[in-house]
């Protein structure tokens, strides 16, 4: 009896309006995701495992695709290349970029972290979204960003969560077209009085991102349980009910909120509100890949100690720097730097540190190398999110940072400043 009572009143919270087109909506406040059931355990575990092999296929493939930026990069710089191989090398070039950018987006996407509420652009989230979601999508399905009316506020969210919330919206309506059609979004301005908020709808400034199918539609039914843990209408194995729940449960922590308007055989309507931030968007931060480029600005002759357990990516940067005058030593895990650092610290200028390694990762192995020089620079190499451990001053300690692909005059440009601006060692 309690448990039915409960579910009452949760079913009387929902508050239902009838739009314009007269299709049913609801307002769902926040679902709690609190539940001790084994399957919801189980779910969890699974998503942590799979953001786990995530990050480390994305680390393992961005070793790969250093290296064949790099190798094309040097190939390029071949001036007997006829015009045709030229061409074929940019566009190999352009394509391994492309696979660049999109892994450095899933990385982003399977990072399972605390949120990290900033400014963001709501064109540019659901710019990014748009792209990953063009590869599990049928190309039956069409998908369309109409441009916004006005100029849209900055939105005050974690990125990479409100991603992943625009994200099953996008799946949940692929879901609901299995023979094509097409999915858009809206993007609006939106101001609420205090008078004019409803239910879980809050005053204020608020950017509102709707996401539009031309599916089946939803019944009022369906509509008053869309939101509730374990409820899917979709065939047993096909969906553990959890993804639309949780999408709603982000967006309320964020300090927004979902509605959803729908009707059977007239698709449905998901809107979602963030609030505005006060501050401008950062501007993103993934590293630019450029073209290949020479001059003496590239060039040096100081010795680099490369420091990578890929044999691949140690090959590569060692040709990109003696290309352009360097001397380099290598040394394939971090206990063989310290002992190669030892040996030859009068020699070295510069340690290329990659921060994923066995025995001793990148962050152990700059601090046993400070320990022998505080002065040596030490330039960082990253293949995944790697965020510095527990101490937030050890990134500042460091040269800087560089994320694996990069391009060869990208790195070349970052060691000739490392170098330049620290006094020789010794």
């Amino acid at each position: 009896m309690q448990s039915s009572r409960q579910h009452n009143q949760k079913r009387e919270s929902q508050k239902r309006t009838r739009s314009p087109a007269g299709a049913d909506r609801f307002i769902i406040p926040g679902v709690s995701q609190t539940n001790s059931d084994p399957q919801a355990l189980y779910q969890s575990q699974k998503r942590q495992l799979v953001a786990a092999l995530a990050g480390g296929i994305a680390h393992d493939f961005n070793n790969i695709l250093t290296s064949v930026i790099c190798q094309i990069d040097l190939a390029l710089l071949d001036q007997g290349l006829g015009p045709q191989v030229r061409e074929s090398l940019t566009r190999a070039l352009a394509s391994a970029k492309r696979g660049a950018e999109l892994n450095t987006k899933l990385l982003q996407f399977s990072r399972q972290t605390e949120a990290r509420p900033g400014p963001a652009s709501v064109t540019r989230l659901v710019e990014e979204t748009v792209f990953l979601i063009r590869r599990g999508i049928d190309r039956k399905i069409q998908i369309q960003i109409e441009p916004p009316k006005e100029s849209l506020w900055p939105v005050l969210v974690d990125e990479g969560r409100s991603m992943q919330v625009l994200m099953n919206l996008c799946f949940n309506a692929r879901d609901a077209m299995p023979k094509g059609g097409e999915i858009s979004f809206q993007l609006a301005n939106r101001a609420f009085a205090p008078e004019e908020a409803r239910g879980p709808q809050l005053p204020g400034e608020f950017v509102q991102i709707s996401v539009r199918d031309t599916g089946h539609g939803m019944t009022p039914e369906v509509l008053g349980h869309l939101f509730e843990p374990y409820f899917t209408t979709k065939e047993f194995g096909k969906g553990a009910g959890l993804g639309l729940s949780i999408a709603n449960h982000v967006v309320v922590e964020q300090g927004g909120w979902m509605e959803v308007e729908s009707e059977p055989g007239q698709g449905s309507r998901f809107h979602v509100f963030f609030p505005r931030a006060k501050s401008p968007a950062a501007r993103s931060s993934e590293p630019v890949l450029p073209g290949v480029r020479v001059g003496a600005a590239l060039e040096g002759h100081e010795t680099v100690l490369v420091v990578d357990d890929e044999q691949s990516v140690r090959s590569v940067i060692q040709a990109m720097l003696v290309f352009r005058g360097y001397q380099v030593l290598e040394a394939g895990d971090g206990a063989e730097a310290i002992e190669r650092y030892r040996s030859k610290r009068e020699k070295i200028n510069l340690v290329l540190l990659d921060l994923q390694m066995p025995r001793l990762n990148g962050w152990e192995t700059m601090e046993k190398i400070h320990e022998l020089n505080p002065k040596i620079p030490v330039l960082l190499l990253s293949g995944g999110v790697s965020d510095p451990p527990g101490d937030v001053s050890a990134l500042a300690r460091s040269a800087g940072m560089v994320r694996k692909p990069f391009a060869s005059t990208e790195l070349l440009r970052l060691v000739r400043k490392a170098l330049d601006a620290t006094p020789r060692n010794g």
